[in-house]
């Protein structure tokens, strides 16, 4: 896994509720992100 991915995951544990807003908001990146 990327650090990218690291730092993702990490943020995403310490703030879901903005991390999923982001997600919301530029789906095809984090589907990118994730998948890949």
């Amino acid at each position: 896994m990327s650090r990218e991915q690291e730092r993702s995951k990490r943020k995403l544990e310490k703030n879901p509720v903005v991390e999923c807003n982001k997600i919301q908001n530029k789906p095809e990146l984090f589907m990118e992100q994730y998948l890949n």
